[in-house]
Parts: C-alpha cells; structure tokens; sequence
C-alpha cells in the first residue's frame, strides 16, 4: 500500500503534465497559424475572404514569390531543376 500511493501520484502528475503540455502546443500553433496567414495576406495585398477572386497584380506577387522561393531552395542534383519558368495558359 506504502508503494501503490506514490506510483499513484506520479502516474497522475504526468498524465497532466503531458495534457498541459499537449494544450499549450496546440494553442502556439494556432496562433502560429493565425499569425502566418494574416502576414501572408497582408503581404500579398490578398481578399480576406477566401472566396474572393484575387486581383491581377497579387496574383503577380504570389506567383514571383513562388518562383523566387523555387530558385533559391533548388533540389539537389539528381532532382529535377527548376532552370526557367514555364508560362500556363
């Protein structure tokens, strides 16, 4: 009985440290995301509601974005390169 309360207690102090610390991630990636979105909105002159159609010239600055961030983050050499952009029309 002596061993049973202590084990007891220790069971239960981490299954609440592990659902605080599960809690307080989830609540910082929320706010991560939240924060991210609203940079990235705020960066491309973007709609607030997603439903809305996207104006030329954001469209323009996410696209040169995108391409930017594909030159710089090149996969290695056995991958396929991005080596110039391909229009889509």
């Amino acid at each position: 009985m002596d061993v049973v309360i202590p084990v007891l207690i220790f069971l239960g102090s981490f299954l609440l440290a592990y659902f605080i610390f599960k809690e307080s991630r989830r609540r910082d990636e929320n706010a991560l995301d939240e924060e991210i979105d609203q940079d990235f909105t705020e960066e491309f002159d973007l709609p607030e509601s997603p439903s809305s159609d996207l104006s030329p010239e954001s469209m323009e600055k996410v696209v040169d974005w995108l391409e930017d961030d594909l030159r710089d983050n090149q996969p290695k050499s056995g991958d396929k390169q991005l080596n110039e952009t391909e229009d889509i029309v």
